[in-house]
């Protein structure tokens, strides 16, 4: 029988959390695309067609046009995990993950959104 080829799965990182750096760079067995953001409208602009994002928003420059509260009403409706989150458990919000990108069953948003600071 043939394997299908997994899901590329698109991260959206705007964390300065070294665990979650570090596990990110640990991944090894997926096809990933990084999207890294610094500031509030490149993290907007990050998210479109992304599967995971791993945001701490205080480590986000607020632009101008918009603000950091906006962008949590955002990622309320994404499925996003702070970079605590993600170091705790990245197995979990990989899978939350690759379900997104339909390689699984549909995703579930988790419970919290990132700190607003």
């Amino acid at each position: 029988m043939f394997r299908r080829k997994p899901n590329k799965i698109i991260l959206v990182i705007a964390t300065r959390q070294r665990g979650a750096l570090e596990a990110i760079n640990q991944i090894t067995d997926l096809p990933l695309e990084r999207r890294e953001a610094l500031t509030t409208a490149g993290l907007y602009q990050a998210l479109k067609g992304a599967h995971l994002a791993i945001v701490d928003l205080s480590d986000v420059a607020e632009s101008p046009d918009l603000s950091r509260e906006r962008l949590a009403q955002v990622l309320a409706n994404t499925l996003a995990v702070t970079g605590a989150e993600f170091a705790a458990n990245p197995a979990q919000s990989l899978d939350r993950a690759r379900a997104a990108s339909g390689d699984g069953e549909a995703g579930v948003r988790p419970n919290r959104r990132p700190d607003i600071r």
